[in-house]
């Protein structure tokens, strides 16, 4: 199946709170979760999954897995890393380096070169065919 579990249907960001807008069995719930109880914002590679090429997903972590919100997801590094930034100003949350064993680090507290996004956006690269030898 997709990555998606077609869940949250929409996002409604608010300074203290995300809104999170679900339809479980048909019907249509509102869930409102304090921004202050997510984690920080994740950036967390996605194998390729037969058609669907590697990914870097964003994701608002919270300690419940099933409030975690992806609000970004993309086949461009450069356009993840800005995005996953973005989301940690507006919001005041930690950025999050998912290790790829479901450990989350901390991105800025002990790694201020930047290694373990090179590592992650290495990694990822690392799935993804080269679009640049193939065109013509």
């Amino acid at each position: 199946g997709g990555r998606a579990d077609g869940q949250v249907r929409e996002i409604e960001l608010d300074r203290d709170r995300v809104t999170l807008k679900r339809a479980v069995s048909g019907i249509r719930m509102n869930v409102d979760v304090p921004v202050a109880a997510f984690r920080g914002v994740t950036m967390r590679l996605l194998p390729a999954e037969g058609e669907e090429p590697a990914a870097i997903a964003i994701v608002l972590e919270h300690t419940d897995p099933g409030l975690s919100v992806p609000v970004f997801l993309s086949t461009e590094a450069e356009d993840a890393s800005a995005i996953w930034k973005s989301w940690s100003r507006v919001l005041g949350l930690p950025l999050l380096v998912d290790e790829g064993d479901g450990t989350l680090r901390d991105h800025l507290a002990r790694d201020n070169d930047g290694a373990a996004l090179h590592q992650l956006i290495t990694g990822w690269q690392a799935h993804v065919p080269d679009q640049r030898r193939t065109a013509v």
